[in-house]
């Protein structure tokens, strides 16, 4: 069971007070980003209508926000992940999960520099899934 403290104890209370939302989990990222793993189906009542929720909560936290839509269905709990870039394809081979990506600057993006990217999204499916994430 991961450990929070007070502060982001506090993030989460400010999301789900101003959305009504139910929050499964929340970090901050190695750029800063808070990032917030809400309940599935609660993805849009999060974000607000136009992006509001994130905003306000963006400009009262002074954070860059992320919400996430967590889904029981790894592979849809990975697009959720790595949404806005496109996959072609998502698999489950053996122990990974697979992403096939044909864009170049879109694979370039979800690596990342030193693949930073790529680690961030290991670790966040790790915690819920048994699998590894490769690019194909």
């Amino acid at each position: 069971m991961r450990k929070y403290n007070i502060e982001l104890i506090g993030y989460i209370n400010t999301l789900e007070n101003l959305s009504k939302v139910h929050v499964k989990d929340c970090f901050i990222n190695r750029n800063g980003q808070l990032i917030f793993i809400v309940e599935q189906g609660e993805g849009g009542k999060a974000i607000g209508k136009n992006g509001d929720n994130i905003k306000r909560l963006g400009k009262i936290l002074n954070k860059s926000i992320k919400i996430i839509e967590y889904n029981i269905d790894p592979i849809r709990f990975l697009n959720n992940i790595i949404y806005p870039i496109k996959s072609e394809n998502i698999y489950i081979q053996d122990n990974e999960i697979c992403i096939e990506i044909k864009s170049t600057q879109d694979k370039a993006l979800l690596i990342g520099r030193d693949q930073k990217n790529l680690k961030e999204v290991q670790e966040i499916i790790i915690k819920y899934f048994p699998y590894k994430v490769v690019i194909k």
